[in-house]
């Protein structure tokens, strides 16, 4: 590609996005997660899900009055109870989540998103006789209430896209585990502040 067709194309990019009405609001998020661990029903494991941590700090661009996107980064700590024959296990997860969404705005009140985001696991209490990921991929939607500018609730859900725990048949102790994986899912209410 030539210097005047890359310039051309710069100018136009820049004018067509330029033309675009633009505004932004930050917005912190307090709140909390209900976590869960899909097991993918296996007959090993019951599960109980548990409450914990949420905060975020998101910034979201109105290309319009009825759509935009929100990238933003979130830490949530993820709490699950795993019911064994042997014993029962307190799994926490702790993550940095890097969500995209688009969000689609039919009142001043009310809004919309859904998108994918990013997991990146800080640490957790998962023994060496599992193999944990530390990458995992979600999808997200969520519903958000903004009765006045400064204050809103969010509530939302994700659903793991990949496995976050994989296990092999193998025992440990006196406990034989079989082949399998399990994927975060987790509900999540929040406390918005709106910084614009």
């Amino acid at each position: 590609m030539s210097f005047l067709k890359i310039k051309s194309f710069v100018v136009v990019s820049m004018l067509v996005f330029g033309s675009i009405s633009v505004w932004a609001q930050p917005t912190i998020k307090i709140g909390g997660t209900y976590a869960d661990l899909d097991l993918n029903d296996n007959a090993l494991f019951d599960v109980t899900s548990n409450p914990n941590l949420f905060l975020g700090l998101h910034y979201q661009l109105f290309f319009t009055d009825v759509i935009g996107i929100e990238p933003g980064i979130t830490y949530q700590r993820l709490t699950s109870t795993l019911k064994t024959p042997i014993a029962d296990f307190k799994l926490n997860r702790d993550y940095i989540g890097i969500p995209v969404l688009i969000k689609i705005i039919p009142n001043s009140i009310l809004s919309f998103g859904g998108g994918v985001q990013a997991g990146f696991l800080m640490k957790d209490n998962l023994s060496d006789n599992f193999e944990n990921k530390n990458f995992t991929l979600s999808g997200q939607l969520q519903a958000t209430f903004n009765p006045v500018q400064q204050f809103g609730i969010e509530l939302g859900y994700n659903f793991g896209f990949t496995p976050y725990i994989e296990f092999t048949n193998k025992e440990v102790g006196d406990f034989q585990f079989q082949n399998g994986d399990g994927s975060n899912k987790y509900f999540y209410a929040a406390f918005l502040i709106n910084l614009r």
